[in-house]
């Protein structure tokens, strides 16, 4: 039985003669489970058949979710003594949700920590003094009918190490916190009332095993159930669903394990059937519909003992699964009785699909894959590491929205439901052991075989237990394309036995080990964090294994620049297939401030100060911990589009990305604008174009007004379920593109008429059409700028050069290294004043005191009372850091609220990403333009800005024309509202208040924001302001009533 009885005596220690001495199970490595039942498919019995295809809830399971009685100590020796009998009076204790995490309850601080374990590194020692313990107790009562039956009690996820008790009899015990276990319990139990009793440590040797960069959170992520099976039962099966070399005909094989507990032989029939299935969107549930094979063996199971029971057909006319098409069959198993009772049914997901690695290319069904992928962590705001169905959903609908395809179950497999829903919607998953030792070290050091635990031959048999835990219950998922030995931890022995036990295991998935660079431990080179060097590289080159980033575009806080910089060198070479963006959800955990105000709290909050933290390092998702997508998120949809858009000459190319369906399903329109405005929009006939292929349509523009700026937007959208709401078809633009097909006029020229001019001792005076200006002649500053009785402007623009500082800024130490752009200290060199019929112009010079430089401001008064400014700054000391932004920042009253721009938009966009962002005429409020980032930052930039307007609701305001294109900002707050200083300080978005002024930022760039990583990576050189000098202009008109 697929070495089951070896793997059996291996895990089933005997509960005899165990006592534990001096040192504890939870530090001795070669001991992680006693009594555990081997690993085995997610497959729920049922009495009937018709009960197995609905996927109903079972008679024969019953839920232990709910309320615990629960009791919490700070160690392990202050556990109460005896709780564990069946008398023990716990009426005085607190209960506790399961499934539910101790410190979102209450107990205990939650800890988050990248690298660093949250405890002393002493492999494989845990100290006794700081170990939080939980003691669970619950009553439950045994289904009638099940006293006769074996009860298998089943842990959809464990705990660090626990202990567990039955009727105050020792069942077993078990390490790790994110795979199922399972304990036969039935010699324990009776009819009526039982009591299970449960002894959890937050920490055990197997910590060392799982430092994952999340929160470290202990008790029960998952669901706790009792399941009741006949003596002679399906203990599981391995479905391998393949196709043949044509791609069309179906290789089923499927290998049925029976377990017979008896002491006497059991005969019988075994059924299994094969049907096509469909998804009820509205019920949310699958419905099997015609049988497309079906067999039956007789079967004859010795007395206490096990068979494998094997089918194989090809099957044609089969229609295989696909992210694109996850189409589903059901493999339906019954064991029946000689008199054709029904013993057990159950029933599984199957879908046909053909992985391979051909010429070092990932091939799903014969097509080239491109993973447009993120990196996903089990998170919910409001309770830690317990998700439900609607999250999860909520995440898939999502993921489906903004074309992302495939998802790395980092760094450990995900709830048994997630693979279920992913099978159905179409996600391909990269499956994850639970293994990471990142703490310990990663690459090699010549110390680690003297205590890195993945070099220790104690250490081995609890790493094969968490492969073995994860492949055995996901091997029939089609949606899990890719097996990963786990993530950041050193390549040792281990890994190449590991490597071995999965081909042999399971021949259809390759292999991948982060940490085996492309050795002969991984089937796929799978780096993190490639420098675009390595890529460049790589991509110049024939390899013989795919090159699938597992981790890369870390996307922590106002971040995802330069992703189509990624894409253009993927798309450059067969054999880069893209990759997995770090990572998908913003882990910030709900909390509420003395102020009464919402936040998300991350590492060092909850006053867990006494232990290492990383700050808001858990906060690197590409949605926020309640699922609002980041502005980034638009420019991973636009980079992982499947349909691409070329235009020219009146010839629009289509081109069809896919690998399976052609455009069919897709609607396509085109939108002609002049300036933002609405010329013509039209409908496009759909094209015929299969996957893969490209069609060419002609295109011809109505005649458009010279002069004016025009663009040509292009989109395909079609009609899609929403997940989030069952039953309902929304439709959604999955692809766009915009073309510029005639500029930009940039140029000005001199309004006709004259000024007045008004003087004296150091200062100058003009007026036109109701405005005047106020200079200072001695500098050249502008004192002051009116229309009619009104200042334009609380403050009038002043050069600026800092920014908030972004994670990104924070990892490359730039709030550091750019610091002298905070203090803006300048000193006038003089001015220079000229005076015309229809202008004045003044000229001051300054001298930059902190960032040695020169500073030019060019000041002209034109006749119809605007004001043109003109700056120009030139580098002239050695060491001058590179400025986060050229430009000039200005407040206005703060009723103008009103924020009309031309530009890109509608979202936040940056110089490096900004491709989802199309240029348009915007309507928006300054209220809205500051993204609530989990820690504030930088953010609501607009570039390629030609013109903007601010008013109140009664029509008056400033309007800002760019002499080039310009990058702005208007929202009541200030770059030093958004700046903890040097140090983060623990800063949330909390703390912020808004002003009562619109503080508006007319630049003519800012630094990228890159995001190759968050830890020392710089935006990519031509995003980043390091020339020699800038110089650049716009126009500022009142608008009256």
């Amino acid at each position: 039985m697929r070495n089951t009885l070896l793997i059996f005596a291996l895990l089933c220690l005997t509960l005899t003669a165990r006592a534990e001495g001096d040192t504890p199970y939870w530090e001795q490595p070669e001991i992680y489970a006693i009594n555990k039942l081997p690993a085995r498919a997610s497959l729920t019995p049922y009495r009937s058949t018709e009960e197995a295809l609905r996927r109903a809830e079972s008679e024969l399971v019953l839920s232990l979710n709910g309320e615990w009685r629960f009791w919490w100590t700070a160690t392990p020796d202050e556990a109460p003594v005896g709780f564990e009998a069946e008398n023990y009076d716990d009426s005085k204790w607190n209960t506790i949700p399961v499934p539910g995490n101790w410190e979102i309850e209450g107990y205990g601080y939650p800890i988050y920590t990248n690298v660093n374990y949250p405890h002393p590194k002493n492999p494989p020692y845990i100290p006794h003094s700081d170990n939080p313990t939980g003691c669970y107790r619950k009553t439950f009562t045994l289904p009638e009918g099940w006293d006769s039956r074996r009860t298998i009690l089943h842990f959809e996820s464990g705990l660090a190490a626990m202990y567990i008790w039955v009727n105050g009899s020792e069942v077993g015990y078990s390490e790790g916190t994110k795979t199922a276990v399972e304990f036969d319990i039935t010699p324990y139990l009776r009819k009526g009332d039982n009591n299970i009793a449960i002894k959890g440590l937050r920490w055990a040797d197997g910590s060392y095993l799982e430092d994952q960069d999340f929160w470290r959170l202990s008790g029960f992520d998952r669901g706790i159930k009792l399941y009741s099976v006949d003596h002679a039962r399906i203990a599981d099966a391995h479905i391998v669903a393949d196709l043949d070399e044509t791609y069309k005909v179906g290789l089923y094989n499927a290998t049925v394990s029976l377990q017979n507990t008896n002491n006497e032989q059991f005969k019988g029939i075994v059924e299994l059937s094969v049907l096509k299935t469909r998804y009820d969107y509205a019920k949310r549930e699958l419905k099997c519909e015609k049988s497309v094979a079906t067999f039956t063996k007789a079967v004859t199971i010795g007395a206490e003992s096990s068979l494998d029971v094997d089918f194989a057909r090809k099957i044609s006319n089969i229609a295989p699964w696909s992210h694109e098409r996850p189409t589903l069959y059901t493999t339906l198993i019954t064991l029946k009785d000689l008199k054709g009772n029904i013993v057990e049914s159950t029933a599984c997901n199957t879908g046909f699909r053909k992985v391979e690695i051909r010429d070092g290319i990932l091939l799903l069904n014969g097509k080239p894959l491109l993973i447009n992928g993120v990196n996903i962590h089990e998170h919910n705001p409001a309770t830690g590491h317990v998700v439900n169905t609607d999250l999860m959903l909520r995440d898939i609908d999502l993921m489906k929205q903004h074309n992302i395809n495939a998802v790395r179950t980092s760094h450990y497999p995900q709830p048994t439901e997630w693979y279920d829903l992913c099978d159905i919607h179409g996600i391909l998953l990269v499956d994850e052991a639970n293994i990471e030792c990142h703490g310990c070290g990663t690459g090699w050091h010549e110390s680690y075989p003297e205590f890195h635990p993945s070099h220790r031959e104690e250490w081995k048999a609890t790493h094969h237990d968490r492969v073995r835990s994860m492949v055995e219950r996901d091997k029939n998922h089609p949606s899990v394309i890719i097996w990963s030995m786990g993530n950041e931890s050193s390549d040792g022995e281990v890994y190449g036995e590991m490597y071995e036990w999965i081909h042999e295991r399971d021949k259809t998935r390759p292999v991948q080990l982060e940490q085996g660079y492309g050795g002969k431990h991984t089937d796929i080179i799978c780096p993190m964090y490639s420098p675009f060097s390595e890529l460049e590289r790589y991509a110049s080159r024939s390899l013989s294994k795919p090159y699938i980033m597992c981790e890369y575009a870390h996307a922590m806080g106002n971040a995802t620049g330069n992703l189509r910089e990624f894409y253009d060198i993927i798309n450059s070479s067969p054999h880069l297939q893209g990759g997995f963006i770090w990572d998908w959800v913003d882990q910030g955990i709900d909390a509420i401030g003395r102020d009464g105000r919402h936040y998300w709290a991350y590492g060092g909050d909850f006053g867990a100060h006494m232990y290492p933290h990383d700050e808001n390092f858990c906060c690197n998702g590409l949605v926020l911990p309640d699922r609002t997508p980041h502005p980034g998120l638009m420019e991973v949809k636009k980079v992982y589009q499947d349909i691409e858009f070329e235009y020219a000459d009146d010839k629009l190319r289509i081109i069809n990305n896919h690998n399976f369906n052609d455009l069919s399903q897709y609607s396509f329109s085109y939108t002609l604008r002049c300036e933002g405005r609405i010329v013509e929009q039209r409908a496009l006939q759909t094209p015929q174009c299969l996957a893969g292929q490209s069609v060419e349509l002609s295109l011809t523009l109505p005649a458009m007004e010279q002069g004016k700026e025009h663009t040509l937007e292009l989109a395909a959208s079609t009609m899609m379920q929403d997940l989030t709401r069952p039953g309902t078809l929304q439709n959604r633009v999955m692809a766009t593109e915009q073309f510029v097909v005639q500029p930009y006029d940039f140029t000005h020229t001199l309004p006709a008429g004259t000024i007045e001019i008004d003087e004296g001792d150091g200062w100058l005076a003009a007026y036109a059409k109701g405005c005047g200006v106020l200079f200072n002649t001695s500098t050249g500053a502008l004192s002051r700028y009116v229309s009619g009785n009104r200042d334009l402007m609380s403050q009038l623009p002043e050069p600026w050069f800092w920014r908030a500082p972004t994670d990104t800024d924070w990892g490359a130490g730039f709030q550091c290294t750019a610091n002298v752009w905070r203090t803006n200290r300048r000193k006038a060199l003089g001015a220079t004043v000229e005076k015309y019929d229809d202008r004045v112009v003044v000229k001051g010079k300054y001298y930059l005191v902190d960032a040695p430089s020169e500073y030019r401001l060019t000041y002209t008064f034109m006749a119809d009372g605007a004001l043109k400014v003109e700056a120009e700054w030139v580098r002239q000391g050695e060491y001058v850091p590179e400025l986060p932004r050229f430009g000039m920042r200005m407040a206005l009253p703060q009723s103008y609220t009103n924020f009309t721009f031309y530009g890109r938009g509608p979202w936040e966009n940056y110089a490096d990403r900004n491709e989802s962002s199309f240029i348009g005429l915007w309507e928006q409020s300054t209220s809205e333009q500051l993204f609530p980032y989990v820690r504030p930052q930088e953010s609501g930039n607009k570039t390629d800005v030609r013109y903007l307007e601010l008013t109140n609701d009664c029509g008056i305001g400033i309007r800002i024309e760019g002499l080039q294109p310009l990058s702005v900002s208007a929202m009541p707050y200030r770059s030093e509202d958004l700046d903890p200083g040097l140090t983060k300080k623990q800063m949330h978005y909390s703390d912020i208040e808004p002003r009562r002024e619109v503080i508006l930022h007319v630049d003519l760039a800012q630094r990228g924001l890159g995001g190759d990583d968050a830890w020392g990576a710089q935006p990519h050189d031509k995003y980043r302001l390091t020339a020699e000098s800038y110089s650049y202009g716009y126009i500022i008109r009142p608008i009256s009533q």
